[in-house]
């Protein structure tokens, strides 16, 4: 008779204990998913969602299946323009007016967080990855490129162009953003910020330029013109020309550099090159830097 009360005993207490187990079992994953919606480290994208903070204060978040951070690609070396490629600025997420940039999938989202309303989609998107003199992004879609300002997400370039590239404009770490290289069918251009050009198209690919000197490539062969058209020094072999700031590099078959701040004078600096891979310049500081396979090779300070 006792074992018979003790068994009901345990049976209403399972009754009763059971259930509240399972709840709190229920409570703590709740909890723990809690936890991780919180997102401790204030990371951009995690758990499968973007959030946006504002001042570390978490305004909205976005859900998706396969998101990330937004990166910078470019296809400058098909069309051999020398560009920065020593780029190490991430990609700016959180913009400006309630608007950030993240990838889904394969494309790349201009999306109002304050809305919570995708505004574009693009196939890719440039910074090469440095600062800019104004902030800028050039982008792609549907095969076509345009230049998108980064403070008003509205574009500077309209969204036509067979293909759009900055060269290495880069001075004390910040690339000049006011000039861009542009493909239209098979006329290649210097446009302006606001999408107007100043120069006459050429029919070859424009690789480089500044101020006052334009490089094209003409069926592998290196040339140099002015603004008008003219071109200059034809009678020097050239495996490569640069445009440093003001300044021109030319690279002979010898191997031999040669710095020029103007072409009608003799060259500034010469320097024997020593065999190399890559080469590459930045102008900082009154210096241009010329760079071999990572190393500096020599430090050319400029008047």
């Amino acid at each position: 008779m006792r074992d018979k009360r003790s068994l009901i005993v345990i049976i209403v207490l399972l009754v009763i204990n059971l259930p509240l187990g399972i709840w709190g079992m229920v409570l703590h994953s709740q909890d723990e998913k809690a936890k991780l919606d919180t997102n401790p480290n204030k990371d951009y994208v995690y758990n499968n969602k973007v959030y946006f903070y504002k001042d570390d204060t978490l305004v909205s978040t976005y859900d998706c299946a396969i998101c990330s951070a937004p990166v910078s690609t470019n296809k400058d070396d098909d069309y051999k323009i020398n560009y920065y490629k020593q780029g190490t600025y991430e990609v700016p997420k959180v913009l400006a007016n309630g608007y950030a940039l993240f990838k889904e999938g394969e494309k790349t989202v201009l999306y109002n967080y304050e809305n919570k309303a995708a505004v574009l989609q693009f196939d890719a998107i440039n910074t090469y990855n440095v600062e800019h003199s104004t902030p800028v992004v050039i982008v792609s879609s549907d095969g076509m490129y345009g230049v998108m300002s980064l403070d008003t997400m509205l574009p500077l370039i309209p969204y036509k162009y067979d293909y759009i590239a900055i060269p290495n404009r880069v001075k004390d770490n910040i690339l000049d953003t006011s000039r861009f290289i542009a493909k239209d069918g098979d006329k290649w251009l210097i446009l302006e910020s606001d999408g107007s050009s100043k120069i006459d198209p050429f029919d070859e690919p424009i690789v480089d330029f500044n101020s006052k000197y334009i490089v094209i490539i003409d069926n592998g062969i290196y040339r140099i013109y002015d603004v008008a058209h003219h071109e200059l020094v034809p009678e020097l072999a050239k495996i490569a020309v640069y445009a440093i700031d003001e300044y021109i590099i030319i690279i002979d078959n010898n191997n031999v550099l040669s710095l020029y701040d103007d072409l009608e004078e003799n060259p500034l600096k010469t320097y024997n090159l020593p065999d190399y891979q890559e080469i590459y310049f930045n102008y900082k500081e009154g210096q241009i830097n010329i760079y071999t396979d990572t190393e500096l090779f020599e430090s050319v300070a400029i008047k």
